[in-house]
């Protein structure tokens, strides 16, 4: 063999190696949108607790924060939580969700000492549901911290007749008056 041609078998494995690497390369990326696609536009069912201070309620909710409808296959919680007698997943099973859409559940409307004394610290969630366009299926596990939600979490009301500054120094209070009854 020739320099020449020697050179020219040369040329063409390397082209042949990028070649490939351009290949791999290019599927990787492929690979990579699909997941990042993927992750923008499927659903994002969560399912939460909300206390509400005055008048003192509990509220189970349940919303999709995706961009695309969910449909929910099973819902457990741990310990059960009774919906008008009920538990949540004969509630919700099989319900659909579009973006942004969410149900509330009154689940307690007794004062706040007696929420805090029944309900446990904390909740374990297992939820399934599956994407309305592409039918793929979602399991999701998560804890649900009880102390956390009845002071981080409550919904304020501002009272009327104060000030925004004495309305924050209720607020304030009202945290720290359960922060200090939690701890006894």
């Amino acid at each position: 063999m020739s320099m020449g041609e020697i050179i020219n078998v040369i040329l063409c494995v390397l082209s042949f190696v990028l070649a490939a690497i351009s290949v791999i390369t290019v599927v990787i990326t492929l690979k990579q949108n699909n997941k990042m696609l993927e992750s923008n536009s499927r659903p994002y069912v969560v399912a939460y607790l909300v206390y509400q201070e005055d008048p003192s309620h509990i509220f189970f909710c349940i919303k999709n924060f995706g961009n695309t409808s969910a449909i929910i296959n099973s819902l457990s919680i741990n310990p059960e939580i009774s919906l008008y007698k009920k538990t949540c997943n004969d509630v919700v099973n099989n319900t659909m969700l579009a973006p942004n859409q969410q149900m509330h559940f009154l689940v307690s409307k007794e004062n706040k000492e007696k929420i805090i004394y029944e309900c446990q610290n904390e909740f374990s969630v297992v939820l399934e549901y599956k994407d309305c366009c592409t039918e793929k299926v979602y399991k999701e596990s998560y804890n649900i911290n009880m102390e956390y939600i009845m002071t981080v979490l409550s919904v304020q009301h501002n009272k009327s007749n104060y000030t925004p500054e004495q309305n924050s120094l209720h607020n304030i209070e009202r945290i720290l008056d359960f922060t200090k009854n939690s701890n006894m």
